[in-house]
């Protein structure tokens, strides 16, 4: 089995009131009985993972819209990145917060005015305190 579906039975083991969405290249994707009741209430089609394993999902661009379409349904979910399991609102805030950074590293260190850094400074502290 993959990597990802051994994570899958773990998790499973361990708390089998949440559904796992996992971040999989450039898709979210949901596996076996997980993606059979997201397929049935967000009416997502259901493909083959492997041989025994079904798996439903979206782009990683439409995370907002479906999260929305789960809490909606009040489905329990969390998202796994890698080896990091969060819910949506902290798996958020993550991104938000690499985001951000990733910004920091464009700027051009020379041509930027002191204020503008004093606000780029501001708004990440407040990223931060949350």
């Amino acid at each position: 089995m993959s990597k990802l579906y051994n994570k899958y039975l773990e998790l499973k083991s361990k708390d089998d009131t949440y559904l796992y969405l996992f971040k999989s290249g450039m898709f979210y994707i949901f596996l076996d009985e997980d993606a059979k009741i997201v397929s049935e209430k967000l009416n997502l089609k259901l493909t083959n993972f492997n041989d025994s394993v079904l798996k439903c999902g979206f782009p990683i661009n439409s995370l907002t819209k479906y999260t929305g379409l789960l809490n909606d349904f009040e489905i329990n979910y969390h998202i796994v990145d890698g080896n990091l399991i969060t819910s949506k609102s902290q798996y958020i805030e993550n991104e938000n917060i690499q985001n951000y950074l990733e910004q920091i590293k464009k700027l051009d260190i020379n041509k930027i005015t002191p204020l503008k850094a004093l606000e780029l400074l501001s708004t990440l502290q407040n990223l931060l305190r949350r």
